[in-house]
């Protein structure tokens, strides 16, 4: 929790959601009116002169203000703003719904007339914003909200002005997920409400592919492929919608007007609804020592519950027509083309048959999985962690690493177990004791809880390596826990740490 508990003598709040790049999202309550709500902590650019940051202090106020009179059913609701002791704040609304990132990664990739109805609730209220001057700037599927029925809202409105403001360019500091940036973002030019489109395009890539087709090991790459890249669209309905809505001029992406009839297929078909895997491990992000901190960086929010969209955003810095990467991470790749390609049986003899081990992985850890398994990119526009998942029982092992590691990961997994399961009534604790995992210090987090109807079954081992520290999250449904062991096993016997 923070040095404060209440915000404005109103918002109590309650635990933490998730921490990104952008700032900290709180669950809270509203005391005045008795609701509970997502409270976002903006965080400005460290490195600026006091004056700019002034100057875009009162930019974000602006504009997250006039976000809140947005009003369309398809935006996520902004409740209220707050400055307060130096700190901005913005009430929005609650939302018990996963993001499209987390849906596809859970349930694979939507149809073609999926992702079609998706893709008009965000033209309408991307086309309700543009009239009213608000450029949204980072349309992505962190920031797309999937409700039960299919229906598709955009979180994050009034909050990316931090993301294109002309003092950050000049600094030389842009801000953004690479993966998902048009091309005028990568070179630092102002965002238009063509940007839009283009992250709009992406993301119905995304709907159909489980990726986005900019994703390179590396955010040096990842712009360059942004900036200099031709897209091959997904076979289909959508496929000429996709390529238009990705060209490099951003004159030529189509106006929504003409944009419109091109997404209406067929009588539109919900997004499906099965038995959902649970959410991802949460794990706290670090505090600097002595406060206790994960080995794994940050709390990335819940798949069930998501409160206004993604957090995560990298640095990166322009230099003289160059693209530096600040808190470069070890060399490795996380390219969804490349990260399943398994070494020579030979190069592996341990490894059990019906098994193949994964090389090209960032830090250089290895690991082996099942054939048949999916390996998939957990983190969009991030590639800090990996999942192998099982395609028909839905059970996954996701393993994710932070070069920044803390150092006391017994005490921050407890201190994050009370948020957990302040937010799963349902959540009881197997074990969370001390443990020694190939030499390193560990924590060995076992629970079960309900998501949807269904009984979850997780084991969430944290090490720190040294230079690194790791998570490997192994969750199925409880019904199929015991028949998982021996994956679970393997899966541990075989990781290797970077050397």
């Amino acid at each position: 929790m923070p040095s404060v508990t209440s915000i404005a003598d109103r918002y109590e709040l309650i635990s933490e959601l998730g921490r990104g790049g952008m700032g900290v999202v709180w669950r809270a309550k509203d005391a005045r009116l008795g609701r509970e709500i997502a409270l976002k902590e903006v965080k400005l650019p460290h490195g600026m002169a006091q004056a700019d940051r002034d100057v875009l202090r009162q930019r974000v106020l602006r504009e997250a203000k006039t976000a809140a009179s947005l009003g369309h059913p398809g935006a996520v609701t902004v409740f209220d703003v707050i400055d307060e002791d130096d700190r901005i704040y913005i009430a929005m609304e609650l939302l018990d719904a996963p993001s499209l990132a987390d849906l596809v990664t859970r349930d694979g990739p939507l149809t073609h007339e999926q992702t079609a109805l998706i893709a008009r609730d965000l033209l309408a209220v991307l086309e309700a914003a543009h009239r009213q001057g608000i450029v949204h700037r980072d349309v992505k599927p962190a920031n797309v909200m999937v409700m039960g029925d299919g229906r598709a809202k955009l979180a994050d409105f009034g909050i990316a002005a931090v993301t294109d403001d002309p003092k950050l360019t000049a600094s030389g500091y842009i801000l953004g997920t690479p993966a998902y940036m048009a091309p005028e973002q990568a070179e630092g030019k102002r965002s238009q409400p063509a940007t839009d489109l283009w992250g709009l395009g992406v993301t119905l890539y995304f709907a159909l592919v489980g990726r986005s087709p900019f994703g390179k090991s590396q955010p040096i790459a990842t712009l360059r492929s942004v900036i200099g890249d031709e897209v091959e669209p997904p076979e289909g309905p959508l496929a000429s919608v996709i390529a238009d809505l990705l060209s490099k001029d951003p004159s030529d992406r189509p106006e929504p007007a003409v944009l419109r009839p091109r997404l209406v297929l067929t009588e539109p078909t919900p997004a499906p609804t099965p038995a959902p895997v649970p959410e991802p491990a949460p794990v706290p992000a670090p505090v600097p020592a002595p406060s206790p901190v994960s080995p794994v960086r940050r709390a990335r929010p819940s798949g069930r519950v998501l409160a206004a969209g993604g957090l995560a955003a990298t640095a990166v810095l322009v230099v003289a027509g160059f693209l530096l990467l600040g808190g470069e991470r070890d060399p490795g790749t996380n390219d969804p083309d490349r990260v399943a390609q398994e070494e020579p049986q030979d190069a592996a003899p341990s490894i059990p048959e019906g098994w193949k081990r994964s090389k090209a992985l960032p830090t250089g850890y290895k690991i082996a999985y099942p054939e048949g398994w999916e390996v998939v990119e957990n983190s969009i526009g991030d590639d800090s962690s990996v999942d192998f998942r099982d395609p028909g029982s839905g059970a996954y092992m996701r393993v994710d690493w932070t070069d920044t590691p803390g150092t006391d990961v017994v005490g921050t997994a407890e201190s994050f177990e009370a948020g957990f399961a302040d937010r799963h009534g349902n959540y009881d604790r197997v074990k969370l004791e001390p443990a020694t995992f190939k030499g390193f210090e560990a924590v060995d987090w076992e629970y079960t809880f309900v998501d949807g109807g269904v009984q979850l079954h997780a084991v969430n081992l944290q090490f720190v390596t040294g230079p690194h520290g790791f998570a490997l999250n192994f969750q199925t449904r409880a019904d199929d826990w015991d028949a998982l062991q021996e994956e679970l096993e393997i899966f541990k016997e075989t990781f290797e740490a970077p050397s």
